[in-house]
């Protein structure tokens, strides 16, 4: 059996923990079956800090929240889960994407950091 590279869930937030180490999004999906699953959403090794440079908060997800996520499907049968890899981000189930969420390229290069000003 060959696994799809992507998946794309739509579904409903279950639940939104923006804590350390890693921030925690549920969402309950219906299978093709009908059967609903709870499908644990990863954003990898991205811990707070790095997701709130990008605009996530606490407030980003609301239970009941209807969004679409498009990612990495778990290689394990029977396991339900997500990895949210090279910097996708969930949006609303019409399209729209989160308020506030800056999209990041992880293909980009990275900008150099400022020389420090010289002191006159």
């Amino acid at each position: 059996m060959t696994l799809p590279s992507t998946k794309k869930l739509e579904g409903t937030v279950k639940s939104w923990k923006f804590i350390n180490p890693h921030p925690s999004l549920v969402l309950t999906v219906k299978g093709e079956d009908g059967v609903e699953h709870d499908w644990d959403i990863s954003y990898g090794g991205s811990a707070v800090a790095h997701l709130k440079r990008r605009g996530y908060s606490a407030e980003t997800f609301k239970v009941g929240d209807k969004i679409i996520a498009i990612g990495k499907p778990a290689l394990q049968a029977g396991t339900y889960g997500l990895l949210m890899e090279g910097g996708g981000d969930p949006t609303y189930a019409d399209g729209k994407p989160l308020p506030g969420v800056v999209k990041q390229s992880f293909n980009a290069p990275a900008a150099a950091p400022a020389a420090p000003a010289a002191k006159q």
